[in-house]
């Protein structure tokens, strides 16, 4: 999450740098469509992420299990919590909202930056 909150602080750091120069004007819808490259990346090593936690926590519950011989603890906890709605679920949907809106910033930036330099 820290690499990609400070990709979008880039993003915005660079664009506002190309908007500040007359003769790069053009090319300020490029960093918003590496905000949604950045976003799709980050949203599929998220769900890679993931996948590899839930099968870590089950593995873990496993042997927790056959160690106390009881219920379980810490791992059967998160094995059972991703069942429900979780961080990663909202960190998904971020990701995605963020692509949309650079998306829709990308677009909007060449659609005006066409007409302010007819």
């Amino acid at each position: 999450m820290m690499h990609f909150l400070t990709g979008i602080g880039a993003i915005f750091v660079v664009a506002g740098w190309l908007y500040q120069q007359p003769k790069l004007g053009r090319l300020l819808s490029v960093p918003f469509f590496l905000g949604v490259v950045l976003s799709t990346v980050s949203l599929i090593l998220d769900q890679r992420n993931g996948e590899i936690l839930r099968k870590c926590y089950s593995v873990g519950k496993e042997i927790e299990l056959e160690l106390r011989k009881e219920k379980g603890a810490i791992f059967k906890m998160f094995s059972d919590y991703g069942k429900r709605n979780t961080y990663t679920k909202t960190l998904r949907a971020t990701f995605i909202l963020v692509g949309i809106i650079f998306l829709l910033l990308s677009i909007l930036t060449l659609v005006f930056s066409g007409n302010q330099s007819a």
